[in-house]
């Protein structure tokens, strides 16, 4: 409870400072460029599990192994509130695969994907610089984060499992957005999501861990505020 609290005084914190004059060094920044728009695209990378490598299925009696990381996708959308903040929607997947179940006569294959929906603040803390080419950020929100499991049977094909779970969560995080065009922007993007479940998916509960992703995106639109 205390990390939701942690998490929510931030983005308030975040959120206040982004009202703030855009004049505080005397020179108000030109209502044009990146600091004024909105920015949508997708981001690909890694997803680096914190939790055990190996766990224990009740339900199965088996014993099973994992991979500790996986490839991440998202797409994302951020809108431009004022020139130092943004709010950010985005949706991503990952794949917590090669669940292998072990036991005398059979082997089962399962995988877990995990979906995160998340809703957060980027805050630019220096966008009253003048031309700099890089607009590093931090982030910081909420969501929720759905997963769901499935295991086949080896020998025969047929499903033998399928669950889901769903849970609320935060972030944490950072990166950078690099216009390099008037409409194309790269970017890079670290954040940390919390994702432990109530109930066992594939014999572990907790599928907490961070990402780095690179990305490009569409630039638009103008903010006259």
């Amino acid at each position: 409870m205390d990390r939701y609290i942690f998490c929510i005084a931030f983005c308030l914190l975040i959120i206040g400072t982004a009202l703030l004059p855009t004049d505080l060094h005397g020179v108000e920044i030109e209502r044009q460029g990146f600091a004024y728009k909105n920015f949508a695209g997708g981001r690909f990378g890694a997803w680096t599990g914190m939790g055990e490598t190996r766990a224990y299925d009740d339900n199965l009696g088996d014993s099973l192994a994992f991979s500790r990381s996986s490839l991440y996708a998202e797409f994302f959308y951020a809108y431009r509130i004022k020139p130092p903040l943004a709010l950010e929607f985005s949706m991503g997947i990952f794949s917590r695969g090669d669940f292998k179940y072990y036991s005398t006569d059979n082997i089962l294959l399962g995988t877990v994907n995990i979906y995160p929906i998340l809703l957060s603040a980027k805050f630019y803390p220096l966008t009253s610089v003048q031309n700099l080419p890089f607009f590093f950020y931090l982030q910081a929100g909420g969501g929720i984060i759905y997963g769901k499991q499935v295991a086949t049977d080896y020998n025969y094909g047929i499903m033998f499992t399928n669950d889901s779970e769903t849970k609320l969560t935060y972030i944490l995080g950072g990166g950078v957005d690099w216009p390099v065009a008037d409409q194309i922007g790269l970017c890079v993007n670290y954040k940390y999501i919390p994702a432990k479940f109530g109930k066992m998916l594939s014999g572990v509960r907790d599928y907490s861990g961070w990402q780095i992703s690179f990305g490009v995106g569409y630039i638009f639109g103008s903010k006259g505020n």
